[in-house]
């Protein structure tokens, strides 16, 4: 997939592909030749605490990959910074291709460690900040090694929503759509599947991976979360229908249970700036251009 072509459209990050979410790059950064590293802090803000920030999130605001370490990083309650970046100029900047050669949000620098590529972006921040530690953060990974794998193995199958998401929302075939849209429909019950089996009264209950998760918002949750907002936002306005139209309640209370959730709010946007974005990149096939829909 071209770099170029995933960073053409301004105001969007460069979209990971969905099997790109394993891969890591860790090491040391070469460091910002001073004019650029000096213009680059202007646009940074802290958020959340005046503490010390413990790392830096170079992201976007409307990037869906950024928004899951935006929100475990606010989940997470250590300190950091957010480095808004200006898509189509900052991440083609020298200085932040040093950082990450792939040009794509997100990408965390914390001391002399750099990563990037979502989910093992939010893996990393749960296993360097964990509960009891300087920050005794609220942990997004459960303590048993068997329930730390369905967090994953939950978390890893969101690459497959987001492809019958995009694929579903691009097309323009009659004959396809019926097909596309069981697919979609498919992955949105599996998720209700994962929300009802956990079903109740309280905070602990209605999280995707249930007592695996020891009853929280773990990591699967925040895997999927930016796509759910946005599949909420958009099938009306491009399909005619809603999650209110299938029979999906469980997933229905659990988008809600995480709107309502701080770490989740301070990320959420208007749904009908979704519309209007993503009424822009479909007038250009953008995902499919991207490598997220599939024809």
């Amino acid at each position: 997939m071209s770099t170029t072509l995933l960073l053409a459209a301004a105001g969007l990050a460069a979209l990971n592909s969905p099997a790109s979410g394993f891969v890591a790059a860790v090491g040391t950064p070469a460091r910002a030749a001073p004019a650029a590293a000096a213009a680059a802090a202007t646009k940074v803000s802290a958020d959340g605490s005046d503490a010390e920030p413990a790392f830096t999130l170079y992201s976007s605001d409307k990037c869906p990959y950024a928004q899951r370490t935006w929100i475990a990083a606010r989940e997470l309650g250590v300190p950091f910074k957010f480095h808004a970046m200006e898509l189509g100029k900052d991440n083609r900047e020298e200085w932040f291709l040093k950082l990450n050669p792939l040009g794509k949000v997100p990408t965390i620098v914390c001391g002399d460690d750099v990563i990037y590529e979502s989910l093992v972006v939010n893996e990393y921040l749960a296993e360097k900040f964990p509960p009891g530690g300087e920050y005794d953060p609220s942990p997004l990974l459960p303590a048993s090694p068997a329930d730390k794998a369905k967090v994953r193995i939950v978390a890893s199958r969101s690459s497959d929503l987001v492809t019958a998401y995009f694929t579903y929302l691009s097309n323009k075939d009659e004959e396809q759509e019926a097909e596309k849209r069981e697919k979609l429909e498919k992955e949105l019950k599996a998720l209700d599947a994962w929300a009802a089996a956990s079903a109740g009264e309280g905070e602990a209950c209605g999280w995707l991976c249930g007592e695996a998760g020891e009853g929280r918002m773990t990591l699967a949750d925040v895997a999927y979360f930016p796509f759910l907002e946005r599949i909420a936002a958009t099938l009306e306005p491009f399909k005619g229908w809603s999650l209110g139209d299938i029979e999906v309640p469980a997933l229905v209370a659990w988008i809600d249970k995480c709107r309502a959730r701080e770490s989740v709010a301070g990320t959420l946007k208007d749904p009908a700036m979704w519309a209007e974005l993503y009424k822009m990149f479909l007038g250009v096939n953008y995902f499919e251009r991207a490598g997220v829909a599939k024809k």
